[in-house]
């Protein structure tokens, strides 16, 4: 019946569906009564063999060896799936064999399977076979799989006698991805060298990206030409490639901080990150890009040259400070994001006035434009919940705990950005004074929309969670462990986890009726299951944990394995 339903999932084109359904303790065996038996038919039976992808238990993953040669090349490449994502020690040699299968999806899952398992040579070279493989689709994989989780000197020889041979440049780009990915050096650089005078701009890219991350000296006259081709995506691979091949970062790439794509002026400004104090004039240019991303990026570059360069922070600080002053918005997250960067507590009180000072909660127009979610047009010079949470985050990030009654202020903000930063700034911050608010926030219920649901849940939930611990005073982990008192479908399983943290870390005994009363809800889930087993254990040794009742047998199940370990 699992195998039937799973088939049916499968056909219906929901793959991911069918092996969650069959991934459960309970269903292991009857996973591999299905496998074992040739009476049904190929698809329930590659169902049922994806469904026991990851597991790692002798007796499944016997089945699925035997899966591995059965006639039918759809269930054969369903056991190659679920081998290479179970991870077992049987899986490599198995999958390996399978790399000549007479079926070529049977080939391409082998080598994604390969792809799943920690790099070896002995993967590698078997992968290396297959790029003699004459359908392109199987090469493809093959690539793939090298770049993913290859041996690098294997790696190194297998592409330096594929490459050559390669006639689609696609095959050729890849065969570069895949020295780029795995190789920090390279003693033959010929596939390197033709590829950065391809024809192809994909090809040229992809080898300009190679020299970079495999540090080819022999390449940079070329790379540096690069940076002038006539096609965007090669010009931001070039840029990206300077520093690898010992180019002067700010004079090669300065220039491209005003190029007319957008993205050749974002790897520009990432380039430059790894350059000096002379990068900074380029990277002020793209801090104020068009293009929003570009800004952050140009920001994370310059805040990486002042911490490199000690003589740079001043220069920097000067600018972010001059970006928190300036009456555009997108101006100032980025100065805020450069001060939290750098921690100056200072420069993070003083952008925390701005802010306050240009701060308006956004109106409606009136009853019509209300009624169509319409905003009363916001100045550039307003600040928005936009840059209360960039704020918060700045001001945790600097330390500047005198600012803890700011922070515990915006708990209760209606903007759930703020409230997640705020939830986090009252950990890293100490501020004691917020426990009261957190308390009565995590247990408040309001109705909307005809549904009730707690202000907190989700991540704010989570992180007000994590900074209780962090305080841990007993008022804090007093509220942390009330999180055990009941099912409550707003205590998600990341919530928990933290609850869960913290009572093994502090030993806490007296969460342990609280856990065993949660354990048995009726609603609990599996993953939930987990984590209160694992905190019982080591809070007081398996030895303790109560009898399992007879109607569940998921606590069955795992109260048998946990008293066996």
């Amino acid at each position: 019946a699992l195998g039937a339903i799973a088939g049916g999932v499968i056909l219906a084109g929901h793959p991911a569906a069918a092996v969650e359904a069959l991934m459960s303790p309970k269903t292991e065996e009857a996973m591999r009564t299905v496998l074992a038996r040739e009476s049904d038919s190929q698809q329930v039976r590659a169902a049922t063999a994806l469904g026991a992808a990851r597991a790692k238990d002798s007796k499944t993953v016997e089945q699925l060896l035997k899966a591995i040669a059965d006639e039918s090349p759809e269930v054969r490449a369903a056991a190659c799936y679920a081998l290479g994502r179970g991870k077992t020690a049987q899986a490599g040699q198995a999958l390996r064999g399978r790399i000549a299968d007479e079926s070529w999806v049977v080939r391409i899952e082998a080598l994604r399977g390969l792809a799943e398992l920690p790099p070896s040579a002995d993967n590698t070279v078997a992968v290396s076979k297959a790029l003699a493989d004459t359908d392109d689709t199987v090469r493809q994989a093959a690539y793939q799989t090298l770049a993913a989780a290859g041996d690098a000197a294997a790696v190194q020889k297998a592409v330096a006698a594929s490459y050559p041979k390669e006639t689609d440049a696609g095959l050729r780009a890849m065969a570069l991805e895949a020295l780029a990915a795995r190789c920090p050096s390279v003693t033959d650089t010929k596939p390197v060298m033709d590829g950065l005078a391809d024809a192809d701009g994909g090809v040229r890219a992809a080898a300009a990206r190679a020299a970079g991350a495999c540090q080819v000296a022999a390449a940079r006259d070329k790379v540096l030409a690069l940076l002038k081709d006539k096609e965007p995506h090669v010009r931001a691979a070039a840029a990206g490639a300077v520093t690898g091949v010992g180019g002067n970062v700010a004079q090669a790439a300065g220039p491209l901080v005003t190029d007319p794509d957008s993205t050749v002026r974002g790897a520009a400004a990432a380039a430059l990150g790894s350059g000096s104090v002379a990068a900074l004039p380029a990277l002020r240019t793209v801090i104020g890009d068009a293009y929003r991303p570009n800004r952050r990026i140009a920001a994370q570059s310059a805040a990486a040259v002042a911490k490199a360069h000690p003589e740079a922070r001043a220069m920097v600080l000067d600018e972010a400070k001059a970006l928190c002053a300036s009456g555009a918005q997108a101006d100032r997250i980025e100065g805020m994001y450069l001060i939290g960067t750098l921690a100056d507590e200072p420069s993070a009180r003083e952008a925390l006035r701005t802010v306050k000072a240009y701060f308006r909660e956004p109106v409606k127009k009136d009853a019509k434009a209300a009624a169509k979610g319409g905003e009363a047009a916001l100045s550039t010079r307003d600040a928005t919940y936009a840059d209360l949470s960039m704020a918060l985050w700045m001001v945790a990030q600097s330390g500047a705990r005198e600012e803890g009654s700011f922070v515990v202020s915006q708990l209760n903000s209606p903007d759930v950005a703020v409230r997640l930063q705020a939830a986090t700034a009252v950990g890293l911050l100490k501020t004691s004074e917020a426990v009261p608010v957190a308390k009565d926030l995590l247990g408040r219920v309001r109705s909307e929309m005809n549904m009730k649901f707690f202000e907190y849940a989700g991540e704010p939930r989570t992180a007000l969670v994590r900074s209780l611990d962090q305080l841990g005073t007993p008022e804090a982990v007093a509220i942390v462990d009330q999180r055990f008192d009941q099912l409550n479908p707003f205590e998600d399983e990341d919530t928990l986890t933290v609850a869960c943290d913290s009572a093994m870390r502090r030993k806490a005994e007296g969460t342990l009726l609280g856990m065993r009363k949660l354990s048995r809800a009726k609603d609990v889930s599996a993953g939930i299951l987990r984590l209160l087993i694992k905190a019982e254990t080591a809070i007081a040794g398996a030895a303790t944990i109560p009898a399992p009742p007879d109607d569940d047998p998921a606590w069955s199940t795992f109260f048998i394995q946990v008293k066996e370990k």
